[in-house]
């Protein structure tokens, strides 16, 4: 799993690949996710376009890093198709966060 950070006007987008579970990748994405609010940053794409399955820690993580934001008046913008859009659907987590089909939406997001 591998986590590519990219900045977007004052928008820090994460882009995850590979498989987001248990273990190493999970703390690649917490790790990462902390040190950009270290460094102040709050508004965020996480962008899942490229995570072929999440496991209960990878949602628990992403879970995690939403209300990390959230307690430093942060937002995060999840952008998930496939079989990881259908699980956080599943577990009703479309209610938790707002979820886009690509980054070009989310990053619009932002201005509204």
């Amino acid at each position: 799993m591998s986590v590519e950070i990219r900045k977007k006007g004052n928008i820090t987008i994460l882009k995850v690949s590979g498989q987001l579970t248990l273990g190493p990748a999970c703390e690649r994405l917490r790790d990462d996710f902390r040190a950009a609010l270290d460094q102040g940053e709050r508004s965020f794409v996480l962008d899942m376009l490229g995570v072929p399955f999440v496991d209960s820690s990878g949602v628990g993580e992403v879970i995690r890093c939403h209300k990390r934001a959230k307690d430093e008046n942060g937002r995060i913008q999840l952008v998930l198709k496939g079989k990881s859009h259908e699980l956080f659907v599943f577990w009703e987590l479309n209610k938790l966060f707002t979820i886009y089909d690509d980054v070009e939406s989310a990053l619009a997001s932002f201005a509204k």
